[in-house]
């Protein structure tokens, strides 16, 4: 999928994740933030992604059977 967009796919990643949005990539693009800032925001977006899934599959594993 990544292949397809002429951006940067982090820029993309940060404007469509709900703790993201257009504003905050926009300040990426006009170099309002620096790339080790792009990389340290994707980060904190993964470890958010992936708390959120666990918490997901704790909550399947510990609903009550019938």
């Amino acid at each position: 999928m990544q292949d397809k967009f002429s951006g940067s796919w982090y820029i993309y990643r940060i404007a469509t994740h709900e703790k993201g949005g257009f504003d905050l990539a926009a300040k990426f693009m006009t170099d309002q933030l620096s790339g080790r800032t792009l990389f340290n925001m994707i980060e904190m977006l993964d470890v958010y992604d992936a708390l959120k899934e666990q918490a997901v599959q704790r909550n399947k594993n510990n609903k009550p059977s019938r």
